[in-house]
């Protein structure tokens, strides 16, 4: 799972909306607004334009698999990891931007390490 420290009201390298049901899940049970994100590579769609709730990222590295490649993706100075169709096209430095199905997305409390959603 990719893990993203971030603040539940703000980010320095990216803002994100929650649906209402994990937002009112985490309002109700945050310990204080240091928050883990959390999202599997496969719950992730690299496209090459921002679009809403996107997030800017860097392709850092990557490895064709045939069936799938796997992407290092840098989000600010955090790697992340990605599984995109093999006939995507990529190169290392790119810059691309990031979509999470929120559906699946967990947040942790940073402090407790308590799922929040």
């Amino acid at each position: 799972m990719n893990l993203i420290e971030c603040t539940y009201q703000d980010s320095e390298t990216f803002k994100l909306s929650l649906p209402k049901d994990i937002s009112d899940a985490v309002r109700e049970n945050i310990s204080n607004s240091e928050v883990v994100l959390g999202f599997r590579p496969e719950d992730v769609t690299l496209v090459d334009h921002e679009v809403p709730d996107s997030i800017k990222s860097e392709v850092y590295v990557y490895e064709p698999l045939g069936s799938e490649i796997i992407v290092d993706i840098k989000v600010g100075d955090v790697l992340t990891r990605a599984k995109v169709s093999p006939d995507t096209q990529l190169r290392i430095g790119q810059t691309n931007w990031i979509t999470l199905n929120k559906n699946k997305m967990r947040i942790f409390d940073k402090k407790t390490g308590r799922a929040l959603n």
